[in-house]
């Protein structure tokens, strides 16, 4: 089903749905429980931030980003989350790491790891290693 009949089927139903995000395609998903947000990146090169529903109201659901973070170069193709330092990184098809702060949404960062395109990141269990 495509994302236009999608909506269309909600609003049929009686639903008021707002959209407004990704340009391009959707590469990768990040919850994040203790702020209660869900992080999203593809190729349009912008992480959004929204807000996680409360499912107690259908009848109107917010799908508004409420933060937006810029500055890749390349579609982003993975994101996580430093539970320790409570950081957001996120990782470019470009090689390229940002490291945005999650108490300000400030880049903090900016590293080259690769030559090679990237295609996942995620933490160890430990927290300690950086796995692409």
């Amino acid at each position: 089903m495509q994302c236009n009949q999608f909506v269309e089927r909600l609003t049929s139903d009686n639903y008021l749905v707002k959209h407004v995000g990704h340009k391009d395609e959707v590469r990768t998903i990040l919850f994040i429980d203790s702020l209660q947000m869900i992080f999203s990146a593809g190729w349009d090169c912008v992480i959004y931030g929204w807000a996680m529903p409360s499912f107690r109201d259908l009848h109107q659901i917010d799908l508004t980003p409420k933060i937006a973070l810029f500055g890749h170069s390349a579609g982003i193709v993975g994101l996580a989350h430093d539970t320790i330092k409570n950081r957001l990184f996120s990782v470019s098809k470009d090689g390229f790491i940002r490291i945005y702060g999650l108490n300000n949404y400030i880049c903090n960062s900016i590293t080259k790891v690769s030559k090679l395109p990237l295609f996942s990141l995620a933490f160890d269990s430990t927290m300690q290693f950086l796995i692409t």
